[in-house]
């Protein structure tokens, strides 16, 4: 069983949530200012491949992009340090944990975090703790 512990420790959770807060504040953008992906990438000063890769999260963005985008998009990237105990403290009380192993995909695991509910998947293998 992996435990949340092994989950967080993973650099892959992480990038995962850093790719899916960036798509979320682009889409955000294209929303309130009525553009669609060419419009973006305008905007952006990208191809609107670059835009599609990055709103279907299958590009890894490099800091210097991120902030790029970030900040074309009206926001401010922001990173912080938190003890590993700290945030699985706080995650314990902010939802209960379980997985399911997707059968039909041997490279991919589904993680399913109740309250509230996020899907999350790696092509990456996660370690059993």
């Amino acid at each position: 069983m992996f435990t949340r512990r092994a989950i967080l420790s993973r650099p892959t959770y992480w990038l995962t949530e850093i790719r899916m807060d960036l798509m979320r504040a682009v889409e955000d953008y294209m929303q309130t200012h009525n553009m669609n992906r060419r419009q973006l990438a305008e905007h952006l000063e990208c191809s609107p491949g670059y835009v599609s890769q990055m709103l279907n999260g299958d590009t890894n963005v490099s800091l210097e992009k991120l902030c790029d985008v970030a900040l074309a998009v009206g926001k401010v990237p922001s990173v912080k340090f938190e003890d590993l105990d700290i945030v699985l403290s706080r995650d314990a009380i902010q939802c209960e944990t379980s997985y399911e192993v997707d059968s039909t995909k041997s490279d991919s695991v589904h993680l399913i975090y109740k309250k509230p509910m996020r899907i999350f998947s790696t092509t990456e293998s996660l370690i059993e703790a």
